[in-house]
């Protein structure tokens, strides 16, 4: 779907600052609908399309923006797609680190308030070092 898009189409969008100047990476973003059986109205959505300047690496993000609420721009999305790296960092250190990967809840509840605390442990080791 990638190869298919235009050049014209593609933005170049700074997304984060890096040690060696911002990273860029250039994306799309397409309006999509999403439809279930027994709905009678499409839910709208955005396919957010981003890939690195030289064309390597693409991901795919579906990106959702409340009715009425504010028009959402690639930037945005690019920013929002990005930061999952962050999320998943803290989940492989609180693994290696904490123990993370012997938790044995139950509920959903209980396993949400296992992370919470094994996250703000490993803010405080990673303070205290």
């Amino acid at each position: 779907m990638a190869a298919q898009l235009p050049a014209a189409a593609w933005q170049r969008v700074a997304y984060r600052p890096g040690q060696k100047g911002p990273l860029v990476r250039e994306a799309v973003l397409l309006p999509v609908w999403r439809w279930e059986n027994g709905e009678q109205v499409a839910q709208a959505l955005h396919l957010l399309v981003s890939r690195e300047l030289d064309g390597r690496q693409v991901k795919y993000s579906l990106c959702y923006s409340p009715p009425g609420g504010a028009a959402l721009n690639v930037a945005q999305a690019l920013y929002r797609q990005m930061q999952r790296y962050w999320i998943e960092r803290v989940f492989q250190e609180a693994k290696q680190q904490l123990g993370l990967h012997q938790n044995q809840t139950r509920s959903w509840p209980a396993w949400q308030h296992h992370v919470a605390l094994t996250t703000m442990a490993l803010h405080l080791l990673l303070d205290t070092q």
